[in-house]
């Protein structure tokens, strides 16, 4: 008996002992530490960033004030300036695009991610992009059917899809050696071009996080801007009390600090997108008005159609979320109610509806003429003239119903459903 004891004793001692030995206990905590003390160092630079970047901020999305502007020469009706739910600058103004043409993807390294479209940066491409990617319809950075402003200048052409424009609103680009700004308000759709040479300068205009009859206000970017101090953001007041969040209007809120911003937006001056002229700073106190270009406004595949060789602006896939917005644009038009306070609204039962698409263009004598945009024909529009698309209440917010060409002045019926698409050239 005594003998199955003491087999039973030393099988036992020989047997391997489960779990942690006292020096593996310490090494597996010393390692949790480790990687702990990691992750919470990751965790405070992440939190540092982020209050880094609220705290350059300006603007509280409520209070005009807290956005620092000199307002003392402001040229427009006061009740009609708001905040818009969004700091200054939080919309991502873009520029300086880098073309990618095919040769680019010669020496790229071919995994997901790591091509020369992923690459971080505003970009164009050529058209051999464009066609490198049509039997690929699940990356296809542009379709046929993508909305698109169309920008000829000496001899280069560029498209502009609203989807891209409508995340950034303002582009600083150069085209065929000249500065231009390619803008696009999403509250009104309104898209214009722009001469960046004024009085002799060559501005870069900024988001100025302001609205004005509830359409884009930019600034224009001085070398060395006043600094910030860290602002808080909540809903911007519409009109008869209604609140539109940033979220509403397809942006995102920023938050921070509730303390206005110290200093002022020293020197800068406010410009309005379809009033075509700075409102406000020294800019409006020398009248300085913003000059229109040409531009052209169709589908993709009308566009090139025209132009085989033009290049395409695509974004900056940093900002790729911003791209799939348009859908709550469109909901908001198809509902046909006007958030923001504006001068005056079209009346009921008018020649046409307060969310009707229109284009405008100037004559040769100066004048503005406005007509809907599915009655545009090939043709109707000349080519070489300053043009504006927008919806109706927009654009008769500025400028009320002059220049509208009613159906029975215009001669000419419906252009049918893709009639935008052949509108020009």
């Amino acid at each position: 008996m005594s003998d199955n004891i003491n087999q039973n004793q030393q099988a036992g001692a020989a047997a391997p002992q489960r779990g942690f030995s006292p020096e593996g206990k310490r090494s597996f905590i010393r390692l949790m530490v480790f990687f702990g003390v990691i992750f919470l160092a990751v965790i405070v630079i992440q939190m540092r960033q982020i209050y880094s970047e609220q705290a350059q901020l300006i603007g509280d999305g409520q209070n005009v004030e807290t956005y620092g502007y000199d307002l003392s020469s402001f040229l427009g009706e006061r009740d009609l300036l708001v905040a818009s739910g969004r700091a200054k600058d939080a919309m991502p103004v873009l520029g300086e695009l880098d073309v990618v043409s095919p040769e680019d993807f010669e020496d790229a390294v071919p995994l997901p991610g790591a091509g020369p479209l992923d690459r971080p940066g505003p970009k164009a491409i050529t058209a051999g992009v464009v066609d490198m990617y049509k039997d690929k319809p699940f990356q296809r950075p542009v379709v046929d059917s993508d909305r698109v402003l169309g920008v000829t200048i000496n001899g280069e052409t560029r498209a502009y899809p609203i989807r891209y424009l409508q995340g950034h609103e303002i582009i600083n680009d150069t085209l065929g050696g000249e500065p231009i700004a390619v803008t696009f308000s999403v509250l009104c759709d309104s898209a214009v071009v722009f001469d960046r040479e004024i009085g002799g300068e060559t501005l870069e205009f900024g988001f100025s996080g302001l609205i004005y009859n509830s359409n884009l206000l930019m600034y224009d970017r001085r070398p060395d801007p006043a600094p910030a101090t860290s602002p808080a953001t909540g809903p911007a007041t519409g009109s008869e009390g209604e609140t539109a969040s940033a979220g509403d209007m397809g942006g995102s809120k920023e938050s921070g600090a509730a303390d206005a911003p110290d200093q002022s937006s020293e020197g800068e001056s406010l410009w309005s997108q379809l009033g075509m002229k700075a409102i406000s700073g020294p800019a409006a106190e020398a009248g300085r008005t913003l000059d229109v270009l040409p531009m052209w406004h169709g589908t993709f595949e009308a566009w090139r159609e025209r132009h085989p060789e033009t290049t395409v602006f695509i974004g900056d896939p940093e900002f790729e979320d911003r791209y799939e917005r348009q859908d709550l644009m469109q909901r908001y038009f198809n509902k046909g109610e006007i958030v923001f306070p504006v001068s005056a609204k079209p009346a009921t039962g008018g020649p046409l509806e307060t969310m009707t698409p229109v284009e405008a263009y100037r004559t040769e004598g100066g004048d503005w003429r406005v007509l809907p945009t599915e009655r545009v024909e090939a043709g109707s529009i000349p080519t070489d003239v300053p043009r504006i698309h927008a919806r109706w209440f927009g654009w008769y917010a500025f400028h009320g119903d002059a220049g509208l060409e009613r159906a029975e002045d215009a001669g000419n019926g419906s252009g049918g459903a893709d009639s935008p698409a052949s509108s020009a050239e």
